[in-house]
């Protein structure tokens, strides 16, 4: 990872730092150099180096602990941020199925579309969509995918669906192709019409 890499290139810069300065300065560059290396191993970044020298090396330790602050400031962060999609994905009264746009395998799927498709969502989760007779008419296989990812869109306003369990429903369908770092994702929404479609029947 970039991390990795730059506590690995630090380590390397002081280590040699170390075969040309005097021995006054070499006691805390190795207690830095010990520090750097400490962290890419363990990934703890609450660690500190402890060095308050007022010289370069104080300056550089100083800089060094900010940025181990910066950077598990910025990791809390990014998890706080996840746990809160991920909690409100977990709950949400909406039909969203996330695929792996390269094998069709299904990736995610909120709770409330497995219960409307009649399946036990431990079953959705890795098998490729196409294997799914829910969407057979959408996605019937590979290639199928391979259109829904050329074309970056899919719409159905109204779309029958035979559910898991047998029942037959109508809903509406989208789907769309996102890039996620390099490869790519595609989420299908879907949205439960059938009690609507029955009463503009009645």
């Amino acid at each position: 990872s970039a991390l990795l890499g730059l506590f690995l290139a630090l380590a390397a810069l002081i280590a040699l730092a170390l075969l040309g300065l005097n021995i006054s300065i070499i006691k805390p560059l190795r207690k830095l150099n010990k520090v750097a290396l400490d962290i890419t191993n363990s990934g703890d970044l609450n660690q500190k180096t402890g060095i308050s020298s007022k010289n370069e090396v104080g300056t550089l330790a100083a800089s060094f602990d900010r940025m181990t602050d910066t950077l598990r400031e910025k990791g809390e962060a990014l998890i706080t941020s996840e746990t809160r999609y991920r909690r409100l994905f977990e709950e949400a009264q909406d039909g969203i199925l996330i695929i792996d746009a390269e094998t069709g395998a299904v990736v995610s799927v909120t709770p409330f579309l497995a219960e409307l498709l009649g399946y036990p969502r431990e079953q959705l989760i890795g098998k490729p969509v196409w294997e799914l007779g829910t969407f057979k008419d959408v996605i019937p296989d590979r290639e199928g995918l391979s259109g829904l990812q050329r074309q970056g869109y899919i719409r159905y306003d109204d779309l029958s669906l035979r559910t898991g369990d047998g029942r037959q429903i109508n809903v509406e369908f989208t789907g769309n192709v996102y890039p996620v770092g390099n490869s790519s994702l595609i989420q299908v929404n879907i949205r439960n019409i059938t009690e609507r479609k029955r009463a503009d029947a009645a």
